[in-house]
């Protein structure tokens, strides 16, 4: 099942055009409103992605074009933390196309997904149930953090714009931005992202194309935390000017708002597929089992006048392989006359990642405790590929091998 791609696309113009405005609101939301608003972003974050069992979000969006819309669109996503189910009804609106309804339901055991274009529901199979994640706190990536301070760094002097109000135990923060007070910054940066990227996108040809002086006319923005401090709904605009390539001037108009309901009194449930056509796979993991218990080797090899010499032999023995997670053992062996000083040999147990890779761990003669990847390979993946050193990251990890002559493809062997 695949998606339509121009509904993706103007999706993704409409992401940018967030950028824009939020950029926008940024340089005016400052001080202590600024500051405090943050810190309620980050706490909403938090406890809907940590202490909350379920939750509902809506978010709308809207690019209007000469007074004509050109795209909306509406997701509903119901969240229940607690048992680990999503529910996601994403509704749009192209100008050409009309309405679209996309559908997916996901927990740790399957993934359901249904598009506007078909009539069969696809239900794929997944084996994802250790430290399966529903839902991530942004705030704690590391790409967040980075952005961040590059927000932070756009702050300027217009303290005075941003507005809060309480009332009934509840904050609004208000800011409206003329086009006077949008920095220049602001606008140098929607012109190049709206030049250089979406709008030379070729699925973007039914959109007026702005080329030239294009800048920030207006931005407002309203956000409502409730008594607990969370955000409760939210609504921000921005009006962007720009001349196409006959010199014409074209307005976009973009509106996104959202909110959040439900907590705690969220209910998702599976959808009874009873008498709709379904078809099933299984996600293909590369996980291990007992067809892979056994030896593999490779050569040590090394070059001498001119030609190569078998040195030695590298040897993987998988002990134990049961539902992805294996135990075994890594050593060398070298023929007389070539011996290292170090000769490499650990114990290590490999389990299953989100990456669809076996995570192995195991303790080198240094007594430090390392981490690496054993992967099945080969036609029949019959074979497998080790990599000794990584580097886990927020979002998967980084090869670093430290022997650059190590080979990494190992041979089954049969005896």
């Amino acid at each position: 099942m695949k998606f339509n791609k121009k509904i993706s696309t103007l999706g993704a113009f409409i992401l940018g055009a967030v950028i824009f405005t939020s950029t926008a609101m940024a340089d005016v939301i400052i001080g202590s409103g600024y500051n405090r608003l943050k810190d309620t972003a980050k706490k909403t974050a938090a406890v809907l992605t940590r202490d909350v069992s379920n939750f509902e979000a809506n978010v709308t969006c809207n690019l209007v074009i000469d007074g004509e819309t050109y795209f909306g669109a509406e997701n509903n996503m119901k969240y229940d933390i607690a048992n680990k189910r999503l529910i996601s009804i994403d509704k749009s609106l192209t100008k050409d196309e009309g309405e679209r309804t996309n559908f997916i339901y996901r927990d740790s055991e399957k993934n359901i997904t249904k598009n506007y274009a078909e009539d069969t529901y696809y239900v794929n199979e997944i084996n994802n149930t250790k430290d399966f994640k529903l839902i991530e706190n942004p705030f704690e990536l590391e790409m967040a953090q980075d952005a961040e301070k590059i927000v932070d760094a756009f702050v300027g002097n217009l303290k005075d714009i941003v507005q809060i109000e309480e009332a009934d135990g509840k904050t609004m923060y208000t800011a409206n931005l003329t086009e006077t007070q949008v920095p220049v910054l602001v606008n140098s940066i929607s012109s190049f992202i709206l030049k250089y990227s979406i709008m030379d996108n070729y699925r973007a040809k039914d959109i007026p194309k702005i080329k030239n002086d294009i800048y920030v006319k207006d931005a407002s923005a309203k956000v409502v935390e409730n008594r607990d401090g969370i955000v409760e709904n939210g609504i921000c605009s921005a009006t962007i000017l720009g001349l196409d390539e006959n010199n014409v001037q074209h307005t976009y108009k973009v509106e996104i708002s959202g909110n959040i309901t439900g907590i705690n009194s969220t209910t998702v449930t599976e959808p009874d597929l009873s008498g709709e056509k379904v078809e099933y796979t299984k996600e293909n993991r590369n996980e291990f089992d007992e067809s892979n218990i056994g030896l593999y080797k490779n050569d040590i090899v090394k070059k001498e006048n001119n030609t190569f010499v078998k040195i030695g032999e590298r040897t993987i023995e998988i002990k134990t392989a049961e539902n992805g997670f294996i135990t075994g053992k890594y050593y060398e062996t070298y023929k007389e006359g070539f011996v290292p000083e170090e000769v490499k040999s650990f114990e290590f147990t490999g389990e299953p990642s989100d990456e669809n890779d076996t995570i192995i761990s195991y303790t080198d003669s240094d007594g430090t405790q390392k981490n690496g990847i054993l992967n099945k390979n080969g036609r029949m993946s019959q074979n497998i590929r080790l990599d000794t050193e990584i580097v886990r990251l927020d979002r998967g990890y980084k090869i670093t091998h430290s022997d650059d002559n190590f080979d990494s493809e190992f041979i089954r062997v049969y005896e």
